[in-house]
């Protein structure tokens, strides 16, 4: 199993509100999950959905959800360990003013004072935290590890459509097409005339507008189709493929998506961006 974890914007955007399964290859086991910037604990909480395509390990989903506990077993971690650092430092504070009372020096009362109230404050605060706010917290990240398990998981018409035309792509024969009698020309663009130019499968009744335009928005975002659309249709100079091989390279490396994979989803994203 091969993936890429990749971010797709911010949460508070209403479009935004999806964990996205992409593929990225022939291979249903090679993924890449493009998720809202937003907090673990606010994904669980808000139920945040699962879009993925048919044909896709499904391994992906538990992966997903195993990801999300180990943040939240982490941020309780984190939280422990701050606690015991203020608990140890306010005591060692406390114990300092304490000698310094015991102990004549050169330092002024105040600094004492400040030294005893100070650190055993310090040290009080950090043992009340753990008695009182931390097993709330356990209780909280189990309740959303609990939760986590039953996020909602949706196969997508339109990433399984990228699926198809992917392995339509790469390799028509291994993917079940049927292409007897079919020049090499005829072969290579397969891929294109079956799903992505296909009327049946770009029809808007069959399909959700809304749902196509938060998955247009995501790829905008994640794989640059936009940016290396309007790379493709400028004047092929050595500058304008310099940059779109970069970008390209740049994509590539990010989500780990092969070339093949993202030439379908740039033909992807011109011909649906037309439709809305």
């Amino acid at each position: 199993m091969k993936y890429n974890i990749v971010p797709s914007g911010k949460a508070e955007d209403p479009d935004l509100q999806y964990i996205y399964i992409f593929p990225t290859s022939f291979e249903g086991s090679e993924y890449s999950v493009a998720y809202p910037e937003c907090k673990a604990e606010d994904i669980l909480a808000q139920k945040i959905s699962i879009r993925t395509f048919s044909g896709c390990s499904p391994d992906a989903v538990t992966d997903i959800e195993n990801r999300l506990q180990e943040v939240l077993k982490k941020k309780q971690l984190k939280y422990i360990e701050q606690l015991n650092t203020l608990f140890t430092a306010g005591i060692g504070v406390f114990v300092l003013g304490i000698i310094n009372w015991a102990i004549p020096d050169p330092l002024p009362f105040i600094d004492e004072l400040v030294f005893t109230i100070g650190g055993g404050f310090v040290a009080w605060k950090a043992w009340n935290n753990r008695k009182r706010k931390l097993p709330k917290l356990v209780e909280q990240i189990f309740r959303y590890g609990y939760e986590g398990r039953g996020l909602e998981v949706e196969a997508d018409s339109f990433i399984s459509l990228l699926y198809k035309s992917i392995r339509c792509k790469i390799d028509p024969l291994t993917a079940g097409e049927h292409i007897e009698g079919m020049d090499s020309i005829e072969i290579e663009t397969l891929w294109l005339t079956r799903y992505l130019n296909n009327q049946e499968n770009s029809d808007s009744e069959k399909y959700s507008i809304p749902n196509l335009k938060n998955l247009i928005l995501v790829m905008e975002r994640v794989f640059s189709v936009e940016k290396l659309s309007k790379l493709i249709v400028k004047k092929q100079t050595q500058k304008i493929r310099n940059r779109l091989k970069i970008c390209k390279q740049d994509t590539m490396k990010k989500t780990g998506i092969t070339d093949s994979a993202l030439t379908v989803y740039i033909e992807f994203y011109k011909f649906y961006k037309n439709k809305l």
